[in-house]
């Protein structure tokens, strides 16, 4: 300005030159402006990407173990040796065993195929685990099915690590008249809740589910799938309850990976 006066510009002139530097300087702030809001808008963006890729890798992980959790040396020695015993009784029997165990084996390998599949196969993958499990235990204990809801998709294996915790920890199998009791149902405020429930000898929680990885595994995989709220309950004595509470997921969710 002070140039502009100092060389005698004549007013309108002066006005004209004050004008463009004015619109230099507008357009210059929503150029400006514009840029940041872009800035803003890749950062989050970008952001949303790699919490997306955290969400898989996470996921893919948890699912990795949660196989490696289910398909476990000493279960698979003890299931051989009762298949073994089964022949040596009878021919059907051991026939039927075998049967057994390799629709266990497919089941947890196929079932990493999807990330969500129906509870009703959840739950034929629970008969037959507990099936398995009655062949090599020396007591075998009923599992009792109370299902009132059933149409909502939940993650493959979620429900076996709670059934193997009454087996391992509440020691149901030892008890006289011992039993785990599935319940589901859809509750008032519109969430599903799973119930896995037995009348073992109990155990302190807190020393189970800081050292167990099947626990830890699906707790990690129902709240990153359903955002599951999960509680277990146990005393010495009192026996144990698994919850799961969750808002039920009724399309089918294919694999991540």
């Amino acid at each position: 300005m002070d140039i502009f006066l100092s060389e005698g510009l004549p007013y309108c002139n002066y006005r004209t030159a004050v004008t463009y530097l004015i619109s230099s300087f507008f357009c210059l702030f929503i150029a400006i402006l514009a840029f940041l809001i872009f800035w803003q808008e890749s950062a989050a963006i970008r952001e949303r990407e790699e919490e997306g890729q955290r969400f898989k890798e996470a996921y893919s992980s948890a699912k990795e173990e949660a196989l490696r959790e289910q398909i476990k040396p000493h279960f698979v020695f003890n299931c051989l040796t009762a298949i073994e015993n089964s022949y040596h009784q009878n021919l059907r029997q051991g026939d039927k065993t075998m049967t057994m165990f390799a629709k266990h084996l497919r089941n947890d390998v196929d079932s990493m195929d999807n990330d969500l599949v129906p509870f009703a196969k959840e739950l034929d993958m629970i008969f037959n685990y507990v099936n398995l499990e009655n062949l090599r235990l020396e007591k075998s204990f009923p599992v009792y099915f109370d299902i009132d809801y059933q149409d909502f998709l939940i993650p493959p294996l979620s429900l076996q690590p709670l059934v193997e915790n009454a087996i391992r920890y509440s020691k149901v199998n030892e008890k006289e008249e011992g039993y785990i009791q599935i319940r589901s149902f859809l509750r008032d405020d519109g969430r599903v809740e799973v119930d896995v429930e037995d009348n073992g000898v109990g155990f302190d929680p807190l020393s189970v589910t800081s050292s167990s990885k099947g626990l830890a595994n699906v707790k990690e995989r129902l709240k990153l799938l359903l955002n599951a709220e999960i509680l277990i309950e146990s005393a010495p004595g009192k026996g144990c309850l698994c919850r799961l509470a969750f808002t039920p997921q009724k399309e089918v969710s294919k694999s991540t990976e």
